[in-house]
């Protein structure tokens, strides 16, 4: 057998078996995925079609009832059975009249007595029976509708509703309601989704009882209504979808006996049947195309096989005859003539043997030359070929690399360096190679590839990867050929795929976007013809991407519609103009549809314009369903939106039906996020869980304590941000719809407000709680603390052993320290400071900067943001420098790790409006801010902050820092707040009310006179009145050791009565003293003698009431030295 006819029997059947199996095998499985496809398809098309029939139903059984429900019609019903007036009949025809032309799909209504006689109706005679029977035993049983269809006199199909009359649930009568079936026709003539053949059959029973088909067929629209099925045969699929027997039917024939795919479904609501199908040829009509094309791929690859072996046997047999030749021409004496070299090893083998038999016989000479000129030949091809490599090698656009099969690599060109972030450097010392240059999964692809150029010198190009030096990963195409044999090294070829894989995903994108577009969208170019149209395209106009693509405008649309519509809008767009309108266009294949359509001019990369796009988005059923919604709703949201308490509605599962405007006040959402979804989103997460068991319970009939509280319940709910808040909610259940499903009613009230007021109140009261203790425990403080004073300074003064003086200075700078500790603490409660000035915020701060950031330490910035034009505010300066270390202080405590410390000024306006724990004016004020980035604090830390010796230090802190802080800011009439997060920081807030500039008036201390005047103690009386028998005491021992002549009482009355007898020059009193206070008495002394002069001294002065404090002056507050005590006297007889 010849080396030719055995190729082609191998390679024909090694072609044509994987051609049956795949025809076979595709087959199959897409028969399979078309059938599953298509009834899914079918299932859809039911679902559809049966909402729409139950919607229409539902709108005209509310027609039914809106009309049957008027008291004046039941009211006249009655009457007319009773009486049988002319007068009332007349008024009843004309509300049945007006019901009728208020609805074009009305064809009559009647009035029918008990005894179902017609009383009146608007298209027959009075007094007749009434034509059509109704089963009025049996209402909203079989037929939760209570429909009946029947044949009218001109043969249409007429849908009628039968309802009852009721007065105070007396049954009074009937009223009848017949509708065109003309809407139910358009519904079922709907034929989207069901291709060229597919359609859908309606079926119910007519007052016989027998099968009644309701609409026309696609396929011949008179046949349908010509078809009567008898009541009792049952036997077929129709008739089983009425019974209530939903299926898939099989090897079904149509009335066209035409072989269908096809399911039945039943319409529970009226007991109606009904059928989808589709012509099977439709269905499998791709299969016919998929098995065709199978085959002729099959038949193309044999005849390709047939050329290759013939190719193949050619090139086999070809070197073998030339050998042939070779030794013929030598056996008739060509000495020269050899045989050439084959890639057939066996042949090249004989060949060589043959080369080697006659090699001897030549000429050393002729060997000689022609070795020295093929060595010249190959040398000057061998410069040109390196010359050329090396001008590839410097190449931009290309990588090229040498390297060994152990994957060193021996030198490579820069474009591979750029493309991978490798230097010349890395590569001189060896720090790359390809295998790890390749991920792993690549590896294989490799070693294949040298495996492959082992055999062939070359390997087939292929796309992989490499490792860029910074991680990511490069596509690449690598090609290659082996260098050299002996040492296996390879020259190697690779191009960066990156930037056109990009371009590919771009454009595969964007294809996919198109095709799954529930939009129209066409390319048209400029001679108005289809270049590209997207699958929603064909379907609406119901034909395939093949008839529209490169056919012309008005073949798909037709002459007149592309001459009077298309073509003057189209001509703007080609000029650069972008057009949007809304259109109604009648499609082939889906009807009339109402359409947002945009005509955009389409450019090349050059910028001229080569067509246009055209986008079509279908806006039909949004129209449609928008005017109902608009029509139904319009008077419930004006009454629930004028509300101003906030309500909402649920269904029995607790989908949130509706969301008034307060709502969404209270809550943070807006009704479109809200509505649809289960109000437990607006329920802290804790009861949420449980929400859905209560409701399910209740339901159940389960005593509730929400549902019907008409005093409501205080709870907590969650609001959009995610915080809890309380609200006051009253919860009733609403009457059944038709559907017979629970709805429920919340109304609620936001407590926001009035809990953080009552906060505001107790935490009022418990700051002026603690700030009446402290100062009757530092009045009390101060008297110790002064008697101690008092007499460590007149042991001082007298004469005492060294040691004697050093305990008695230890007393003295103990009663020092306490003297201050009382200061701090009766800063807490000051309403007013002593030292006020006209100041500016920015200036006090940079005067302290520098203390500021060498106390924070060098792990900790401070950022200074002062706003320029900041307005001036009356306040303490040297307690306003207190506020700033103190918060310093509390801030770097907060950063053990460092941080940043940031204080800001700025102008702000507080209002009425504004929320804070303190009592304020609305007005202009300086805003100081003092923020950290710490630790920060919880809610409960947060609260108790301000108030004394509440600390989180341990002991570190005194906890007195911030308790004067807020003394100070409410001694300026300030507010102070405090805004702190757990491991984010804290900001504190400082309100100081802006002062207009001008002089600030305070009265000068006494000074004492020129030092050249001798004073002299001994000239002057003094009389001291004070109820603390040690203060008494002591105050007398230091003025008489003075020189003063001294009088001393324990009460006003004994001091007044003094005052009458004695001259006194000087009354020195304490504030707070039993049944008459130090004011009184001073303002009784003076109606006695009115230049006297006199001193207060206290330990403690409530200065809550400003007018009385500024009475009290001069003030010298408790405790005090001696020396003090004398030169303020001193000073006051003196000034």
């Amino acid at each position: 057998m010849k080396i030719k006819k055995l190729l082609i029997i191998i390679l024909v059947l090694m072609s044509i078996l994987p051609v049956l199996f795949s025809y076979f095998f595709i087959s199959a499985e897409s028969k399979k995925l078309l059938h599953d496809n298509s009834i899914a398809k079918l299932n859809d098309v039911a679902t559809l079609q049966h909402k729409r029939i139950r919607q229409l139903l539902s709108s005209k059984k509310e027609s039914v009832n809106l009309i049957s429900n008027s008291t004046q019609l039941k009211v006249l019903v009655r009457q007319v059975q009773k009486i049988d007036s002319k007068i009332s009949i007349n008024t009843i025809l004309n509300i049945l009249v007006d019901a009728k032309n208020s609805s074009s799909n009305i064809e009559d209504l009647s009035i029918i007595s008990l005894e179902q006689n017609l009383i009146v109706s608007t298209e027959r005679e009075i007094n007749s029976h009434h034509r059509h029977t109704f089963n009025y035993s049996k209402q909203s049983t079989e037929n939760l509708f209570n429909i009946q269809i029947f044949k009218g006199d001109d043969d249409r199909l007429i849908v009628g509703f039968l309802e009852r009359l009721y007065i105070n649930d007396k049954h009074i009568g009937y009223i009848s309601v017949e509708f065109s079936s003309q809407e139910l026709i358009n519904i079922i003539s709907d034929y989207t989704g069901l291709g060229r053949t597919g359609e859908v059959v309606l079926a119910g029973r007519n007052i016989e009882g027998n099968t009644m088909f309701l609409t026309p067929t696609r396929h011949n629209e008179n046949s349908a209504f010509n078809i009567i099925i008898p009541k009792d045969k049952l036997d077929i699929p129709i008739t089983f979808a009425m019974q209530g027997e939903s299926s898939i039917l099989k090897d079904y024939v149509d009335y066209r006996a035409v072989p269908v795919l096809a399911i039945s479904r039943h319409i529970p609501e009226m007991s109606w049947g009904m059928i989808v199908k589709i012509d099977n040829n439709e269905v499998f009509e791709q299969l016919v195309h998929l098995q065709s094309f199978i085959l002729q791929l099959g038949l193309l690859v044999i005849t390709f096989a047939i050329v290759i072996s013939i190719y193949l046997s050619r090139k086999i047999s070809e070197p073998i005859l030339a050998l042939q030749r070779v030794v013929l021409g030598i056996n008739e004496g060509n000495i020269k003539l050899r045989a050439q070299s084959s890639k057939l090893t066996e042949v090249n083998k004989l060949g060589d043997s043959f080369n080697e038999m006659f090699s001897s016989q030549l000429l050393a000479e002729v060997t000689l030359h022609d070795a020295i000129k093929q060595l010249t030949d190959t040398n000057g091809q061998l410069h040109a070929e390196a010359e050329r490599f090396q001008r590839w090698k410097e190449s931009n656009f290309i990588g090229i690399l040498h390297s060994d099969a152990e994957g060193n690599i021996l030198d490579a060109n820069s474009a591979l360096l750029n493309m991978l972030g490798y230097s010349e450097v890395e590569l001189h010392n060896g720090d790359i190679d390809w295998q790890h240059l390749t991920p792993k999964e690549f590896l294989h692809l490799d070693m294949e590839a040298i495996e492959e150029a082992k055999e062939k010198g070359y390997w087939t190009p292929f796309e992989k990867e490499y490792l860029h030096r910074d991680g990511r990963r490069v596509p690449i195409l690598i090609g290659g050929s082996l260098f050299k044999y002996d040492s296996q090294e390879f020259i190697v070829f690779i191009i960066d795929l990156t930037d056109r894989n990009k371009q590919l995903d771009v454009l595969e994108k964007y294809r996919r976007i198109i095709d799954d577009s529930t939009d129209l969208i066409a390319f048209i170019d400029t001679n108005y013809k289809y270049q590209m149209v997207n699958p929603t395209y064909c379907k609406y106009h119901g034909i395939s991407k093949k008839e529209i693509k490169n056919h012309y405008i008005s073949d798909i649309l037709g002459e007149d519609i592309f001459i009077e519509k298309i073509k003057p809008l189209t001509e703007r767009v080609l000029l650069g103009e972008i057009i949007k309108d809304t259109e109604t266009i009648n499609f082939k294949a889906l009807g009339k549809k109402l359409l947002n359509v945009t005509y955009t001019p389409y450019k090349n990369d050059v910028g001229n314009i080569v067509g246009f796009i055209f986008r079509g988005e279908d806006i039909t059923e949004l129209e449609e369903h928008r005017q109902l919604i608009e029509s139904t709703k319009v008077e419930q949201l004006q009454i629930i939106n004028s509300m101003l308490e906030g309500v909402l509605t649920t269904d029995n599962t607790g989908v949130v039906l509706t969301f008034n405007p307060e709502a969404e006040n209270i809550f943070g959402y807006k009704a479109n996020e809200i509505v649809g979804k289960n109000v437990s989103l607006l329920i802290p997460h804790h009861h949420a869980v449980q929400h859905d068991s209560y409701l399910i319970g209740f339901l159940k009939g389960n005593e509730s304590a929400m549902v019907g509280n008409r005093q409501g319940r205080d709870v907590l709910a969650l609001h959009k941000q995610h915080h809890e808040f309380p609200i006051r909610v009253s919860i009733a259940e609403l009457p059944s719809n038709q559907q017979s499903k629970a709805r429920f009613i919340a109304n609620f009230q936001d407590l926001t407000e009035v809990e953080r007021q009552n906060e505001i109140i107790n935490r009022s009261l418990r700051m002026e709680s603690l700030g009446k203790v402290i100062g009757g425990i530092s009045h009390d403080f101060n008297n110790i603390l002064g008697i101690i004073t008092g007499y460590c300074s007149l042991l001082l003064d007298a004469p005492t052993t060294e040691l004697d003086n050093r305990y008695l200075s230890v007393i003295s700078a103990a009663s020092e320290r306490g003297a201050k500790l009382t200061e701090k603490l009766l800063a807490f409660n000051k309403n007013q400071s002593a030292d006020i000035s006209l100041l500016s915020l920015n200036e006090v701060i940079l005067m302290n900067k520098d203390m500021i950031v060498t106390l924070l330490t060098s792990q900790i910035s401070l950022q200074l943001e002062l706003d320029p034009k900041l307005r001036l505010t009356c306040a303490d300066k040297g307690l306003l420098e207190d506020l700033l270390l103190n918060m310093s202080i509390n801030a770097m405590h907060a950063m053990p790790s460092g941080g940043k410390l940031k204080i800001k000024t700025e102008n702000v306006i507080l209002s009425n409006d504004d929320k804070f724990d303190m009592s304020f004016q609305a007005g202009p004020h300086v805003k100081l801010t003092i923020e950290d980035n710490g630790c920060g604090m919880g809610k409960e830390v947060s609260s108790q902050i301000f108030e004394p010796f509440y600390t989180t230090k341990g002991n570190v802190g005194h906890g007195l820092g911030l308790s004067q802080c807020y003394g100070f800011v409410k001694s300026c009439n300030g507010v102070i707040n405090v805004d702190s997060v757990i491991n984010k920081g804290t900001v504190f807030s400082i309100y100081l009310p802006v002062t207009v500039e001008k002089k600030i008036t305070k009265k000068s201390p006494a000074t004492i006179s020129d030092g050249n005047i001798k004073f002299d103690a001994r000239n002057y009386t003094l009389l001291i009145v004070d109820d603390e028998n040690e203060i008494r005491s002591l105050n007398s021992e230091i003025l008489n050791n003075a020189g003063f002549k001294v009088f001393s009482f324990d009460n006003a009355t004994q001091a007044l009565a003094l005052l009458s007898d004695e001259h006194i020059d000087m009354i020195v009193t304490d504030v707070v003293m039993p049944k008459m206070g130090g004011l009184e008495f001073i303002e009784k002394a003076k109606e006695l003698v009115p230049s006297i002069k006199y001193l207060f001294v206290s330990g403690y002065l409530d200065e809550k009431d400003s007018t009385q404090a500024e009475k009290i002056k001069p003030l010298l507050n408790k405790p005090y030295r001696g020396s003090e005590l004398i030169s303020v006297i001193e000073a006051l007889i003196q000034s």
